[in-house]
């Protein structure tokens, strides 16, 4: 927790909105319209609920906002300092509608959104950040909040071997663990793909979860 304390204390003293999309790694405009061109390709509705956990300034998923009915709009962030920048980024791309947005780090979904239950989830670049028992929460908040026929949508750094490694900014797992832990906590993994947003060997790997069915 004390590299997660640090992480939230760096986005907390962001004061403007484009020192805080200068310090996220990718290009801001061909994120947000790949990561809504896959979303829209693998289903999403406008009617459906969807949840940005990391959501940041919705950097990532402003046009995923402009595309859902009003109020389907939630966000998960640990960092104020860029959640306070979300209408500012809304301005920029002429949004009006309102996203619901919570900042904490305990992943306890349904604490924060008591009477909802997601038909999509995304975790974007999170679980890169996290350790594993983290990710555990992470999973566990997932599986909690997703409709039964929900899906939940995560990237990883991926190992080569069983060895997973934990530095700081770019924690990798085995997809073992990654299988394991998520089985554990509720969700099965039906598939695991390159990531369609970025190409090649040093980039994250996207995760296709649903529910365990009891």
């Amino acid at each position: 927790m004390k590299w997660w304390n640090e992480y939230k204390r760096q986005w907390d003293i962001t004061t403007d909105l484009d020192g805080g999309i200068n310090k996220v790694g990718g290009d801001g405009a061909t994120l947000k319209n790949r990561q809504f061109g896959f979303l829209l390709d693998s289903g999403l509705k406008p009617s459906d609920k969807f949840l940005d956990i990391g959501c940041g300034c919705l950097r990532g998923t402003i046009k995923v906002l402009d595309y859902l009915n009003e109020g389907n709009f939630y966000g998960i962030d640990i960092a104020k300092g860029l959640t306070d920048l979300i209408p500012e980024q809304m301005s920029r791309e002429n949004v009006k509608k309102k996203p619901k947005i919570k900042v904490n780090s305990d992943f306890r979904i349904k604490k924060y959104f008591p009477k909802v239950k997601f038909d999509c989830i995304s975790a974007y670049s999170l679980v890169t950040h996290l350790y594993p028992e983290d990710t555990e929460r992470l999973f566990k908040g997932v599986s909690e909040a997703l409709k039964d026929d929900g899906v939940f949508y995560f990237t990883y750094f991926p190992v080569a071997n069983d060895i997973d490694s934990f530095i700081p900014g770019r924690f990798e797992y085995s997809k073992k663990w990654i299988i394991e832990a998520g089985e554990k906590n509720g969700l099965s993994l039906e598939d695991i793909t390159m990531n369609p947003f970025n190409k090649g060997p040093d980039y994250q790997q996207l995760i296709i979860a649903k529910k365990i069915k009891i």
